[in-house]
């Protein structure tokens, strides 16, 4: 044992706090669900298909940590010199439902790292900008399914912190920990350039820069909570700790929590919708100068071209709680 919690001890608090966020998890794709459903023009796909991706992916997790739970701490018999049968279970890194855990594990991380640089292309609209993060995404899987090699080839009584387990292990969560910070850095400087050009092109600053702060605020909040998860983790593992048995099966529903927030959040932005309309055209063609419908879509979720040309005659300000309309007009 490397810390002061035991090992069966981490394991069972971890079960616990998971099926509480799990539970989370649920009421918030219910939410997200009808979001997608109900407030866009059309269903996007991808955005479904990937938060049904991860709904499953948490049920087989959180029903793996049952399974084993019962084995560990019901099934298991203690040895004859008084080890608790739960802990001689847990030591079993060999264990086929480990490695199956650690491999459900290893696909939510890949799904949400995934659909990470998937938006950061979609926003930049230049496929290069995507590059690193998903030659990082590459590594990640490697590391992520080498660790789960590295446990079924583990003796029984051995622990996650064998020397030939910690450099998969630890290069895992450094991978994707740094894609998701690169990723949502990338986003929010995309998101600037654009609120800027507009800006440039408008007297519409003001409105513009307030949906620029909100979309940051919505990525990068979001980006942090799942950050911090890992950096615990990451912490936590290096230092020893059993700990990081609780903090890793939290992060497995944390990661749908992070998702399901990004899209209810942006639909409750899209409640105040934006329309620009074109009449009297002036001559500007830029790659940086883009107007878009606010909602879903805007920040991420649908390609952009490199070049627009940009008419704009007045904007109008739709506010869909009192259906006020509020108009300027652009010189």
């Amino acid at each position: 044992m490397k810390s002061g919690i035991g090992l069966p001890e981490a394991n069972f608090l971890a079960l616990v706090l998971e099926s509480l966020l799990y539970g989370s998890f649920c009421v918030l794709f219910v939410a997200a669900i009808w979001a997608i459903f109900t407030k866009g023009q059309k269903v996007n796909y991808k955005l479904l298909t990937t938060l049904m991706t991860m709904w499953l992916l948490s049920t087989v997790h959180l029903i793996l940590d049952v399974i084993r739970a019962k084995a560990a701490f019901i099934d298991a018999r203690g040895l004859p010199d008084g080890t608790p049968g739960s802990l001689v279970y847990y030591l079993d890194l060999s264990n086929p439902l480990q490695a199956a855990k650690t491999a459900i594990y290893v696909a939510i991380t890949l799904v949400g790292d995934g659909f990470m640089i998937y938006r950061c292309y979609v926003i930049w609209g230049r496929w290069y900008m995507a590059l690193i993060p998903a030659m990082m995404l590459c590594g990640t899987g490697v590391s992520g399914y080498g660790a789960t090699y590295q446990f079924s080839k583990a003796a029984p009584g051995s622990e996650v912190f064998l020397p030939d387990i910690v450099t998969w292990v630890t290069s895992f969560f450094v991978l994707t920990f740094a894609t998701n910070v690169i990723c949502t850095a990338l986003i929010a400087t995309r998101i600037l350039s654009v609120q800027r050009a507009i800006g440039a092109l408008s007297k519409l600053h003001s409105s513009r820069g307030n949906l620029s702060l909100k979309a940051i605020i919505i990525v990068t909040e979001s980006a942090a909570l799942y950050s911090v998860s890992i950096l615990s983790l990451l912490i936590s593992y290096s230092s020893g700790s059993n700990g990081q048995y609780t903090v890793l099966d939290l992060t497995s529903p944390l990661v749908g929590v992070v998702f399901t927030l990004i899209i209810l959040r942006v639909t409750l932005v899209s409640e105040s919708e934006q329309i620009y309309s074109t009449s009297i055209p002036f001559s500007t063609h830029t790659s940086n100068s883009r107007v878009a419908r606010t909602g879903p879509e805007q920040y991420g979720m649908q390609p952009r071209a490199t070049a627009v040309s940009v008419n704009v005659s007045h904007f109008t300000e739709r506010d869909s709680l009192d259906n006020k309309v509020a108009s300027n007009n652009v010189v």
